[in-house]
């Protein structure tokens, strides 16, 4: 009897684990444009585009990359903040005087992607057309 009822205990506590850990359901939006004007902030959105290096890096504990949607169009960028490191969905840091080949970005498969390259990003979106990064595919 004790024993069953330890078993239950653990099973619940097992079970309230992975209900707590579950991934945030990400809105899927088509255009970078339909994201900036339609997301709440903290919302976790997901969005496809192609990765840019700006000529300026701008970084705290993350760096600020852009995203668009065509290299070769005038556009406004989703700004991403995304973390530094070798890691799954990060940026490896970049030296003082950069170049296009600098620019590293791990995805969460384990591939490397740099500007121009076509990504899928997930994350929690801010206020002025900025997504902090948690996935990128």
């Amino acid at each position: 009897m004790k024993r069953t009822i330890l078993s239950m205990i653990a099973l619940y506590i097992l079970f309230l684990g992975m209900v707590g850990c579950s991934a945030p359901e990400y809105n899927e939006y088509s255009t970078l444009s339909e994201l900036c004007e339609q997301a709440e902030h903290n919302e976790h959105v997901k969005i496809s585009g192609v990765l840019k290096l700006p000529e300026i890096v701008i970084y705290d504990d993350r760096y600020l990359i852009q995203l668009v949607e065509d290299l070769g169009q005038d556009q406004s960028p989703l700004l991403l903040r995304i973390g530094k490191g070798k890691g799954k969905s990060r940026m490896e840091e970049l030296p003082e005087d950069y170049t296009y080949d600098d620019f590293k970005v791990h995805t969460a498969d384990g591939r490397i992607v740099g500007h121009g390259d076509a990504v899928t990003i997930s994350g929690r979106y801010l206020s002025g057309c900025t997504l902090t990064v948690d996935v990128i595919e």
